[in-house]
């Protein structure tokens, strides 16, 4: 049976999307996961041989309006709210860079050391391949690889890692969800569009499902 991955955006997928960078208010500051976000991991971490990971660009690091810490003290608090529910992240990664074109759009300085062309970055699917490497200690092209989020690089993401994307709307980032519509019309098989985070572990649970299925037929002929 085939490992599966499965990637979950944090900000505005698991976390409440407030419109401020999270961790830029400091230790004080109050979380809130989003609705669905403990029972979707819960579903998730019921799919045999698999792990879930939290997948993220940090870009508020390149606009100095947080710190590596500030990043760090979120991701960890994230996983304790999740934990309180039963539900079990395996791993958490982050990037930090951002690309040459944000930095420009930005007004960010181009000798900052964040800014750097980086295959971790989202869409770029580096922190999914090194999820499969490290938490399920298998090549990514034997892996069965899903991303979930709200964001076109998220779905993007999951489709360069030669997964599928699942994509929950969000109602803060309206371009995305039309992006996300022409993007369904070439990728149909590989993009599923969830009505919510529960709905998309469904969604995932299911195709599973119906690839060990196949699996199993295909070693019976």
């Amino acid at each position: 049976m085939q490992q599966v991955l499965i990637g979950i955006d944090r900000d505005g997928t698991l976390l409440k999307d407030t419109g401020r960078y999270p961790g830029s208010e400091g230790p004080s500051e109050v979380f809130e996961l989003c609705e669905g976000a403990i029972d979707c991991v819960k579903l998730l971490n019921q799919i045999p041989n698999s792990a879930v990971a939290i997948i993220s660009n940090q870009s508020g690091l390149a606009q100095g309006r947080l710190g590596i810490k500030d990043v760090e003290r979120v991701n960890n608090t994230v996983k304790k709210l999740l934990e309180l529910g039963r539900a079990s992240i395996q791993g958490i990664y982050f990037c930090e860079h951002v690309s040459l074109d944000y930095a420009r759009t930005k007004g960010i300085s181009l000798s900052n050391s964040f800014v750097k062309e980086c295959s971790d970055m989202k869409p770029n699917p580096g922190m999914l391949f090194r999820a499969c490497k490290e938490l399920l200690r298998t090549p990514p092209e034997k892996c069965n690889i899903y991303m979930i989020g709200d964001r076109s690089d998220d779905v993007l993401s999951g489709l360069s890692a030669g997964g599928k994307s699942v994509f929950v709307k969000s109602s803060v980032h309206q371009s995305d969800t039309l992006e996300i519509k022409k993007k369904m019309q070439i990728h149909y098989d590989k993009i599923h569009n969830a009505k919510d985070l529960i709905g998309a572990a469904e969604w995932i649970i299911m195709d599973v499902a119906r690839s060990c299925a196949k699996e199993i037929s295909a070693k019976d002929l």
